[in-house]
């Protein structure tokens, strides 16, 4: 049976792992089985410009270039379906307006954080970014 102070170093351990993941430089989200995005840290929301709300389930492919994002859509639903790997290149959309050309390895950083019948939540990090004429 846990005590309260076992809730309280809980507590602390998963506001330093929060801290840890929000300050982080790398852009990291999570995702569902199912490929739903659920949680984008804070560096990724501010790359961006937008809130949890605007990037939640779907919406975070109105932030990828319209020639990239049907290709990636595509790809991501077929890599979470079948386990397979693959490496995306799109461009995202940054606050400042301008397209910066990301590098999406999933397969290295999909990552099961907690068994879930065998599967997810998922772990993902934007890599790279450049620019690219």
């Amino acid at each position: 049976m846990a005590t309260n102070g076992d809730c309280a170093v809980r507590r602390d351990q998963t506001s330093d792992f929060q801290l840890l993941i929000n300050s982080t430089p790398i852009l990291i989200d999570t995702a569902k089985p199912d490929g739903y995005l659920e949680f984008f840290n804070q560096t990724c929301l501010s790359f961006v410009g937008q809130s949890l709300e605007d990037l939640a389930g779907w919406k975070w492919t109105a932030f990828i270039h319209t020639e990239d994002v049907e290709g990636i859509a595509e790809l991501w639903c077929a890599s979470f379906a079948s386990g397979e790997p693959f490496l995306c290149e799109a461009r995202v959309l940054r606050a400042d307006g301008e397209y910066r050309w990301m590098v999406r390895p999933i397969a290295a950083t999909l990552l099961p954080l907690i068994p879930r019948r065998g599967r997810g939540p998922f772990l993902s990090t934007n890599r790279t970014c450049w620019n690219q004429a």
